[in-house]
């Protein structure tokens, strides 16, 4: 069994072509849509860190099987890391892609430096305008469904998961695997890097650079590349027996 989790402002589209793949190798798959994420901006406004973490921690504790994998894109990358920590008896190991541990926008990254001016910038900004998905693949970015916006508020929930995901990893004791896209516009990969480092005690890291996408690795130019290798991570870690 394998749980996919998306990322900020996004929706299981993003991973369905994971989804897809594993499901394709016979394993199981569930991937559940964050709460606040997939409808309107307004939803967004009582959507906070806790709660998206509250909806992981109950999809996996539905899932079926002693073992699970998880894999997540960005943010849901993020939350993988968490899960496997909290719950290391069941988390057999995690696929991380994109994962969102350092963002590539210098203003976001000044904005988490001084969060104490936060309050001020939601009430400044307190939406954030979006137009478009960190795609390559033309036809993939014109069907992306977009979040034409979000709370500035959710900064901080935003930042709060990459805390909690940061102290997480040196707790990981599964294997896990990194995906970074070479043309990411949204992540810095130096983040990635060091997420790499910090997993001192994952009894195997595999780093893969994906050249030919951006930052929705799933449905991106190297999509099947990208499938390929999350499914034979998953397929290892979980065994024979896992698949049906």
């Amino acid at each position: 069994m394998c749980l996919v989790i998306h990322g900020f402002t996004g929706t299981p589209w993003d991973v369905r072509p994971l989804g897809e793949a594993l499901s394709r190798a016979g394993i199981a798959v569930h991937g559940p849509r964050l709460p606040g994420h997939g409808t309107t901006p307004a939803a967004m406004l009582d959507a906070r860190a806790p709660d998206w973490l509250l909806a992981c921690d109950d999809a996996l504790a539905r899932l079926p099987g002693r073992r699970v994998a998880v894999a997540g894109l960005s943010m849901g990358a993020l939350l993988a890391l968490v899960l496997a920590a909290r719950h290391p008896g069941r988390v057999a190991g995690v696929a991380a892609l994109a994962p969102a541990v350092r963002f590539r926008d210098r203003t976001l990254n000044s904005l988490r430096a001084v969060r104490a001016a936060v309050p001020l910038l939601e009430w400044l900004r307190p939406w954030v305008l979006k137009d478009a998905t960190d795609l390559l693949d033309e036809g993939a970015r014109a069907e992306a469904p977009v979040l034409r916006a979000w709370p500035s508020a959710r900064l901080r929930d935003l930042w709060e998961i990459q805390d909690l995901a940061w102290g997480s990893a040196a707790r990981v004791t599964c294997p896990v695997l990194v995906l970074v896209a070479a043309q990411d516009h949204v992540v810095d990969e130096a983040g990635a890097a060091s997420l790499v480092r910090r997993l001192e005690k994952s009894p195997s890291v595999r780093y893969v650079r994906i050249e030919d996408s951006a930052h929705i690795l799933p449905r991106d130019r190297n999509r099947e590349l990208v499938a390929a290798e999350v499914t034979g991570f998953v397929e290892r870690t979980l065994g024979p027996a896992a698949v049906r």
